[in-house]
């Protein structure tokens, strides 16, 4: 599998992809029906004539935990089976041949081999060239370059792009991926990013301020030049997965993409950037983020939690190119109103990816059991992890670990239970905490990084930053569930296997019909 047609093609022989003729309206109707389709059905919506624009609108392909497996894997597997092939793919030599694989081996000693380049330093310092890595291959026609607009041949008002909120005063890309690269060793970046349409040829992205797309955002600002960006839109369906799950902030999802796919990934030169961008993409958006550039004021931003975030005043892009396949598919993801989170695609994402990466996070925590990241907790908020608790204070240094990780570090809540708990259970979770924590000894608080994807202000609070209320730091708790007596007390009452047996045995005799 290597684009998103082929996923299409793979949810469609197994019933799982509804293809709509009619015409359907993205000011809402599409978004809607998506929604039905995905909580009711657990199938994807293909609308073939979104609005009678000439390319079609996808959504709700990672609606169920067996979707996003399906994308990641290029076909329909079990949780374990997939998990098990994510850890090979993480140990996995590179892709390539055996040339490849070589100077991978040397790259990765710090030797200093032919493929090194000249950064242009006075010094005549080397560095490795990140363009020449065995995970990518580039080619000089990629599909995602079939069509080509420049200047004021753009238009984004060709694109369905939904209006998500019905209030909303703009369109959003909810599918983006952002490519860019470190202006220092230009190792290329592939971040999500939820991008926002102002008008025909600009753009305005909502960097998330922890995440590394917004701290070379911040080096390329005191560097005192563009930033060069690609928006990404399709391509390889297992990308999105990748980009939420809990990876450390250095890897390159190309490079693990082209592991698990087990061969190199296409990649292309962009048109107007001096950029890779993935080759079997969609629809690429190409432009130059200024560093004293213009900023507009977004009042009503969609998060993926289902919820509207607070204003923030984004920065703008303006665009230099926008290319596509000639048969060209937008997709975007279903973001629920409310609380029915259960068709909240991005939830079921990111909780799926977690669960999946399981080994990853142990690299973190090596005494991990399980782990879940609740729906109710909009896939970020409400971690649940269970643990081989070996001595006291484990589960507090468990907390920490977690909150002092990138991936982990805005979850407002970390529960951590003892291995017997079923971690996907809530009613077992709570059972956990009602009997083993205790609230003056076992509740850890912590302040956290501001947090500006999280909701809204709740009534009362202020919005003004000069305000002495005005606070956007991330209140934290984490909960010690695990059993703190001995072995002897503290364990759940059962019947012994011979008594069960017993009864098994002699049923009949005791004349219960």
């Amino acid at each position: 599998m290597r684009c998103l047609s082929d996923y299409l093609e793979i949810l469609d022989r197994q019933g799982r992809l509804a293809r709509v003729a009619a015409s359907l309206s993205c000011e809402g109707e599409a978004i809607e029906l998506a929604r039905r389709l995905a909580a009711k059905h657990r199938r994807a919506m293909l609308a073939l004539s979104p609005d009678e624009y000439d390319t079609p609108l996808a959504m709700g392909l990672y609606g169920s935990d067996d979707l996003v497996r399906a994308a990641l894997a290029g076909g329909w597997c079990d949780e374990d089976e997939m998990a098990q092939r994510l850890e090979a793919a993480r140990s996995a030599a590179p892709a390539g041949g055996w040339f490849e694989r070589v100077v991978g081996a040397v790259r990765t000693t710090g030797a200093k081999i032919a493929d090194r380049v000249t950064d242009g330093d006075s010094n005549g310092s080397t560095e490795a060239n990140p363009r020449k890595s065995p995970a990518v291959r580039q080619v000089k026609r990629p599909p995602c370059q079939q069509v080509v607009h420049l200047g004021d041949d753009i238009d984004l008002g060709r694109l369905p792009v939904p209006r998500i909120h019905p209030g909303g005063a703009t369109r959003l890309l909810t599918a983006a991926l952002i490519a860019t690269a470190d202006p220092e060793t230009h190792q290329r970046r592939l971040d999500r990013a939820d991008v926002y349409l102002i008008d025909r040829s600009h753009v305005a992205i909502d960097f998330a301020p922890h995440e590394p797309a917004d701290r070379l955002r911040r080096q390329y600002r005191r560097r005192r030049e563009p930033m060069p960006l690609a928006i990404t839109v399709g391509g390889d369906p297992a990308l999105l997965p990748l980009s939420v799950a809990p990876l450390d902030h250095s890897a390159d999802l190309l490079d693990w993409l082209s592991r698990l796919r087990g061969r190199p990934i296409d990649i292309a030169r962009g048109r107007s950037v001096d950029l890779d961008i993935t080759a079997d993409a969609e629809i690429v958006l190409e432009g130059r983020l200024e560093p004293d550039g213009p900023a507009q004021r977004i009042s009503q931003r969609p998060l993926y939690t289902g919820l509207l975030g607070r204003p923030r005043r984004l920065p703008i892009v303006e665009l230099s190119a926008v290319t596509q396949r000639v048969d060209a598919i937008l997709p975007a993801m279903i973001r629920a109103a409310g609380s029915a989170h259960t068709a909240s695609e991005e939830i079921v994402l990111r909780r799926t990816a977690w669960r999946l990466f399981r080994e990853q996070v142990r690299q973190v925590v090596p005494e991990l059991v399980d782990l879940d990241l609740s729906p109710q907790g909009d896939g970020r908020n409400w971690l649940v992890v269970s643990i081989e608790k070996e001595y006291a204070g484990q589960a507090t240094r468990v907390i920490h670990a977690l909150w002092g990780w990138a991936p982990s570090i805005l979850a407002r809540y970390i529960v951590v239970v003892d291995r017997r708990v079923d971690v996907t259970d809530p009613a077992a979770v709570v059972r956990a905490i009602a009997q083993n924590a205790r609230p003056d000894r076992d509740m850890l608080r912590s302040r956290g990084p501001e947090d500006l994807h999280g909701a809204a202000c709740g009534q009362g609070e202020s919005m003004d930053a000069t305000s002495p209320d005005f606070d956007h730091s991330l209140s934290r708790i984490g909960i010690d569930a695990t059993t703190k007596h001995s072995h002897s007390v503290g364990r759940p009452l059962r019947t012994d296997r011979a008594t069960r047996r017993k009864v098994d045995d002699r049923w009949e005799e005791y004349g219960i019909d």
